[in-house]
């Protein structure tokens, strides 16, 4: 009996072990609804645009002025090649679109814009 619980036990250690924990990087946001939304498993860069007109980088606080140059020492520190710009419904259609140039002067081409699925 002690050898068939010494298996279970280190059975158990294997797959707790072995186990990655995805940690949620995101800010809440109320995210725009789309039909066509699929659920992204990306491991890129998360810039979000808030409401109130406030961006972050992956979880941290930047100013609007200073995203070109965090974009791309984010990129340069983790090698990510694609950018996801989570922004809030009611963010205008250019503060989405400067987000978008800032960006790309960062000299990412790789660019996603998160949505949420419309509910039924």
């Amino acid at each position: 009996m002690t050898p068939l619980i010494d298996i279970i036990f280190l059975l158990a250690l294997f797959f707790v072990l072995n186990t990655s924990f995805r940690q949620e990087r995101y800010i809440d946001v109320d995210l725009p609804e789309s039909e066509t939304s699929e659920d992204l498993q990306a491991a890129g860069i998360v810039l979000t645009l808030r409401s109130d007109g406030t961006t972050a980088i992956d979880g941290v606080e930047v100013s609007w002025e200073t995203v070109t140059a965090a974009v791309k020492a984010r990129a340069d520190d983790t090698g990510a090649t694609e950018v996801i710009i989570r922004g809030d419904e009611s963010v205008s259609y250019g503060r989405a679109v400067a987000a978008l140039d800032r960006v790309r002067q960062a000299g990412l081409e790789a660019v996603s814009l998160q949505t949420v699925r419309q509910k039924p």
